[in-house]
């Protein structure tokens, strides 16, 4: 019994955090994608800069606290009431009301705006279990591509109503999903240096990789090149229901707590749209280019999927970096079209030039060779050189004693640490003060060569089966 309301508390929190991100990107969707009013790519760029504007001064002010219940209302709020303002002025703007003046306005607004929304369901996915949060995102983005589809073949007047009424469902949602959680989000001083061990530098590491790869991708395909590339793309839901397949399969069924060993897939998607762009444009250039932007789309489930998962395992500041996240990826994309635009008018670097084709090809190329390289390479470890394997009837810790050198204290300060007990609660199990924990803890740290818990834990993995 108590299993089976187990299974409905995580099914309900899935659908929950599902149907808040997919309300938070029709709200988007339907301004500035839709056919509902053509915004151009100026719209487009004011938006993305008062969101990345915003975003910041959110990070800044939130880096080493979280907002108390009232004032995250608050803002819920007045972030609600923005969006609908400035989705009215749209509307009114698009049925010649309003003069467009008002509308490059709006944009800005909703862009602002929308910073909220983005950060609100970035912290609500950070701090669920990986599994949990990565079958969520990844099922939000396959009812997006549901849902563009079904409002691409609507009357307007629905698509107006949808556009005023998603901001207030957005609000809703968010507030239920962190009623009474927002006192156990952790809010410690955010620092790069010191918060990410080595595979979720890999990891961040990649998924910028493939954030550079996709700006290049908006430059050679600008959604602003063709009207009709507003409206829903047809290789979204496939695409999306691939991954949530993926990862249906590897949480559900088999069972797995991490999507750690899943990034290669989102590489794969990705050169697979580069190379299908590089082979296809012959037959059909737009439709190649709608693969590519489709395959690039893509990468926000990886942003979305790899930073929930290391801010939750490492209980880091949610606000900082996810909203370090928008700013990589999100913000990144109308801006290298535009500078490029204003620095190089005269050059044809859009779809179906050659150049676009070569460097599309290359950039696969590329990224399938880093896939095979970092998919080969061992996680780097401290283990000594002349270190021996251990024998299969010693257990980790032992051999890890005879190998570094550890006291009988220190080995014991590791276990608890690798099972998961805080500096704090180590020192009441073994009876002793923080003070001496945090002694052993330089000195084991000092012997092994490590400076993170993350690669105390990988040594100690390495070292046999516990």
């Amino acid at each position: 019994m108590v299993k089976g309301r187990g299974s409905a508390s995580s099914v309900s929190a899935v659908m929950l955090l599902a149907f808040g991100i997919l309300s938070f990107r029709v709200a988007a969707w339907v301004i500035y994608r839709s056919e509902l009013a053509y915004i151009t790519n100026d719209g487009y760029v004011i938006a993305r800069i008062f969101q990345m504007l915003v975003v910041v001064l959110l990070m800044v002010s939130m880096r080493n606290r979280i907002p108390s219940k009232r004032v995250f209302i608050g803002g819920m709020v007045l972030a609600t009431v923005a969006t609908v303002v400035a989705s009215a002025v749209v509307i009114f703007g698009s049925n010649g009301v309003l003069p467009p003046s008002w509308g490059m306005a709006a944009c800005g607004l909703h862009g602002a705006a929308s910073a909220f929304f983005f950060l609100g369901w970035g912290v609500c996915a950070c701090i669920e279990p990986p599994s949990r949060s990565a079958l969520s995102i990844s099922l939000a983005f396959v009812l997006y591509g549901l849902v563009t589809l079904f409002l691409s073949f609507v009357p307007l007047g629905f698509v107006e109503g949808v556009a005023l009424l998603s901001p207030l469902l957005c609000c809703a949602l968010i507030v239920i999903a962190l009623k009474g959680r927002l006192e156990k989000i952790p809010c410690g001083r955010a620092s790069l240096r010191r918060d990410l061990d080595t595979p979720s530098r890999m990891l961040l590491g990649v998924m910028l990789a493939c954030c550079v790869i996709c700006a290049v991708v908006d430059v050679m395909v600008p959604e602003s090149s063709d009207p009709s590339l507003y409206s829903f793309n047809a290789f979204w839901p496939v695409l999306y229901a691939v991954i949530f397949g993926v990862f249906f399969v590897w949480f559900v069924l088999m069972k797995k707590k991490e999507p750690d060993a899943l990034w290669p897939m989102f590489t794969f998607v990705l050169s697979v749209g580069l190379f299908g762009f590089s082979s296809f444009f012959f037959i059909d250039t737009f439709v190649a280019g709608q693969f590519m932007r489709a395959s690039a789309d893509c990468i926000i489930v990886f942003s979305w999927v790899v930073v929930a998962c290391v801010v939750y395992r490492k209980k880091l500041q949610p606000i900082f970096y996810f909203g370090l996240s928008i700013i990589i990826y999100s913000n990144t994309a109308p801006f290298p079209k535009a500078a490029f635009d204003a620095l190089f008018p005269q050059v044809d670097f859009g779809a179906g030039s050659l150049v676009a084709i070569a460097l599309a090809f290359v950039m696969a190329v590329a990224l399938v060779g880093c896939t095979v390289f970092l998919s080969a390479v061992r996680k780097p470890s401290a283990l000594p050189k002349s270190s021996q394997p251990p024998k299969a009837e010693c257990s980790s810790l032992e051999w890890m004693k005879e190998s570094y050198g550890l006291t009988l204290r220190e080995i014991e300060v590791v276990d608890l640490l690798t099972r998961g007990y805080t500096m704090p609660q180590t020192g009441e199990r073994l009876f002793i003060s923080h003070d001496t924990v945090r002694s052993h803890v330089k000195s084991i740290y000092k012997k092994l060569g490590v400076h993170s818990k993350g690669e105390l834990i990988d040594i100690v993995a390495q070292g046999g089966v516990r």
